[in-house]
């Protein structure tokens, strides 16, 4: 799938005045980066909301305001209305495509777990990667094959992950990324074997 494009136009109104876009059916957003200066631009709501439906936050997007030149931003920044769920706000990171950036790109855990380690609990104490690429091989997800996992307490590591060469992981090679942990019910049958302190306690004086 290529560049999302997205049209946007110049925005003249600033500050609390900009309830009155909102109520025509514009979202504000600004544009920002390192080294140019920031933009404020309103889009169509219908607009941005089917092109932020498609594209992550480590997704490459297309602004287009003609005649200016397409401008290539990563989303940054959200904003919505907490009961309506609707667009306050949204900000832009303008890219430079012959520099490297960092992000954390999401974990997304594909297949399933062999039948055998069903009966256990998967634990993933990651949820995203920490990455270095050029923006335009920045990954959208990074998928975790779960039929990878071949025994209780045998995990998956970030070394194991397979990523494209272009892009290089910024964690521990060594951090846990997904493990299934054993069924406790024996331990559990165990403890409810045992006799309780109070009860042992009571035996011994009876017995005396």
């Amino acid at each position: 799938m290529g560049t999302i494009e997205l049209e946007v136009q110049p925005r003249s109104i600033l500050g609390k005045k900009v309830k009155r876009l909102r109520r025509e059916g514009l979202t504000p957003v600004n544009v920002f980066g390192h080294g140019i200066p920031s933009a404020a631009m309103q889009v169509e709501t219908r607009s941005l909301a089917r092109a932020l439906s498609a594209v992550g936050q480590s997704t490459l997007l297309n602004l287009v305001s003609p005649p200016q030149k397409p401008r290539t931003v990563l989303v940054r920044d959200v904003q919505r209305d907490p009961r309506t769920h609707g667009f306050l706000h949204v900000d832009f990171y303008q890219v430079n495509l012959a520099e490297k950036i960092r992000m954390d790109v999401p974990l997304h855990f594909v297949g399933e777990i062999d039948n055998s380690l069903k009966a256990g609990a998967l634990i993933h104490p990651l949820n995203a990667i920490a990455v270095e690429c050029l923006p335009q091989d920045m990954l959208r997800t990074i998928e975790v094959e779960l039929g990878r996992i071949d025994g209780f307490n045998k995990p998956l590591h970030v070394r194991d992950l397979v990523l494209p060469s272009s892009v290089a992981v910024l964690n521990d090679p060594d951090e846990v990324v997904a493990f299934v942990e054993p069924p406790r019910v024996a331990e559990e049958v165990e403890e409810a074997a045992a006799p309780a302190p109070a009860a042992e306690e009571k035996a011994a004086k009876e017995e005396a």
